[in-house]
């Protein structure tokens, strides 16, 4: 009697190992992690951050000729070194990267959101459109 009790928690032991090793081979990935988020390109305005190096696409749109499409803004982070990011300073530009997808929120009445509370854009290229900003800046 022993020895089928003993031999009964082995089998059930394996068991239940092999259901956790098989379930955890196959955990769902998460779809907000950076190397599943879909590459986009987003037009829109790129200004100076609060420091030499930090930038910001703002009134940042999938599609700048889609007026209902509400405009977003995003603190640029340059994917490649080669990418000229204050050459184009008070520029429209088009960005193609991976945009975050994080609630923004809302600043204090007549401050500006923090920069450190915007979703990132990590930017692999950039097109010049435009010398000026042709939208109104919603910081």
């Amino acid at each position: 009697m022993r020895r089928q009790l003993i031999g009964l928690l082995s089998a059930f032991t394996a068991t239940a190992a092999i259901v956790v090793a098989q379930g955890a081979a196959i955990a769902p990935q998460d779809p907000a992690s950076p190397d599943k988020r879909p590459e986009v390109t987003m037009t829109g305005c790129l200004i100076q951050g609060s420091a030499p190096t930090v930038f910001i696409l703002d009134n940042a749109r999938l599609d700048p000729q889609k007026k209902t499409e509400m405009n977003k803004t995003y603190v640029v982070v340059a994917a490649t070194e080669d990418l000229d990011l204050i050459r184009h300073v008070n520029q429209e530009v088009q960005l193609s990267g991976m945009a975050e997808d994080k609630p923004v929120p809302l600043p204090i009445p007549g401050q500006r959101t923090r920069e450190e509370d915007l979703p990132k854009f990590t930017a692999k290229a950039l097109n010049f459109v435009a010398d000026t900003c042709t939208t109104i800046f919603n910081r």
